[in-house]
């Protein structure tokens, strides 16, 4: 498991935009999303030490002048989700009882999550909530404030 979290910032031009495909070993597909103009930025990234390709296709005729950085966002920790994980393939697990904080990134993000039902959840109804940032309190209100918005918070 990867110790640290990754923020991925991407800054395309103005009128720009591009197809991004970040691959993992043996070329397996770890993320993929579509970009326009201006700062981008994929959070939570839970990557392992290793070599990874990151793919970026103009969809302009003219070529495309991009500015990435990787920036780290700190250890990482069971309670929050990590990126990429927006195909079933990817699905994180969600522990019963548990909280896990996540973000929706950008349009069209989706985060999957699996729950594993073993002999003791068996028969047993589930409730799954999601609180969004102004559900939460002051203190994600706070975050929210500070850049970090799209924060939403589920446990089951």
């Amino acid at each position: 498991m990867a110790r640290k979290r990754w923020t991925l910032a991407i800054d395309l031009p103005p009128g720009a935009s591009a197809q991004l495909a970040l691959d993992g070993a043996a070329g397996r597909l770890l993320d993929s999303m579509l970009l326009s103009e201006g700062p981008i930025l994929r959070r939570g990234l839970g990557l392992d030490a290793g070599d990874y390709t990151l793919t970026l296709v103009p969809l302009t005729a003219a070529p495309v002048p991009v500015r990435l950085s990787l920036l780290s966002d700190g250890p990482r920790v069971k309670a929050r989700e990590d990126e990429p994980n927006d195909t079933p393939v990817a699905a994180r697990p969600l522990q019963p009882g548990r909280p896990v904080q996540g973000s929706l990134g950008q349009t069209g993000d989706a985060d999957l999550f699996v729950i594993d039902i073993d002999q003791a959840l068996s028969g047993r109804s589930l409730t799954l909530s999601v609180q969004t940032v102004e559900a939460l309190g002051t203190q994600a209100r706070n975050r929210a404030a500070a850049g970090q918005d799209g924060r939403a918070a589920a446990s089951a």
